[in-house]
């Protein structure tokens, strides 16, 4: 398995209330975001991690190559379009293995991701295994409805009212990035849009209902993450 990291955004909301670190490294309990991602993807023992980062994010890599010396971590480093786009570039270097990729903005319990793999590897035959939570304290969050099967029927205002949204994390089959590879990194304007052309062209995407998460991309996220980590 590999895992792609999608570490490219601007964090624009966090910025405007005065945050100046980059985003993969805004402390939560006095570790950054993508320290906690790190600790929880080094016992899946990966075969390669491939993060993109943009043109502002060299100490993001620095913090990384420091505290994470022994995982097999590599860089891409170049500005995006678009949430799709940096997708499409990790989906890249992903080639024919089923591959995790996931944001840096997510705060979870200890053992969901090592659960999440493990229910995507126990399915093959799914295109793409979607964490979802129920906790919903997001300005935009992504409404996914689903069927008794927890098969997802539909996504955005087409599931609006539903219980669940997306939370950060996909497993994919090589299917995905030959999808990728063969519409360009120009075919969506979010990585929403693209979810919802993979679901509109029949691909199986799969609901996985995870624990509790927190979504940190305001400032008062922030409280609320640490309150959360705090607690388990």
């Amino acid at each position: 398995m590999k895992v792609g990291i999608l570490a490219a955004g601007a964090g624009s909301r966090l910025r405007a209330g005065g945050f100046t670190l980059p985003k993969p490294l805004v402390p939560i309990a006095g570790v950054p975001l993508i320290g906690r991602l790190l600790g929880a993807i080094a016992p899946l023992a990966p075969e390669a991690i491939v993060c993109i980062i943009n043109r502002q994010g060299t100490p993001v890599a620095d913090y990384v190559r420091q505290h994470y010396p022994t995982l097999p971590v590599t860089f891409v480093q170049r500005d995006t379009a678009s949430s799709y786009e940096s997708f499409t570039v990790l989906c890249a270097h992903m080639q024919d293995a089923p591959c995790l990729i996931s944001t840096t903005d997510t705060v979870f319990a200890p053992g969901f991701l090592q659960d999440f793999v493990a229910a995507a590897q126990q399915r093959p035959a799914v295109d793409m295994l979607l964490s979802l939570t129920s906790f919903i304290d997001d300005e935009k969050p992504l409404y996914v409805r689903l069927d008794a099967q927890q098969r997802i029927v539909a996504l955005g205002e087409a599931a609006h009212g539903s219980p669940y949204v997306t939370s950060g994390f996909y497993y994919c089959s090589p299917r995905i990035s030959a999808a990728c590879a063969r519409l360009g990194p120009a075919h969506a304007s979010a990585l929403r849009v693209f979810l919802g052309w993979l679901q509109h062209e029949r691909y199986w995407l799969q609901g996985y209902l995870a624990p509790k998460m927190v979504d940190v991309d305001r400032p008062q996220d922030i409280a609320v993450a640490e309150q959360f980590v705090q607690a388990l």
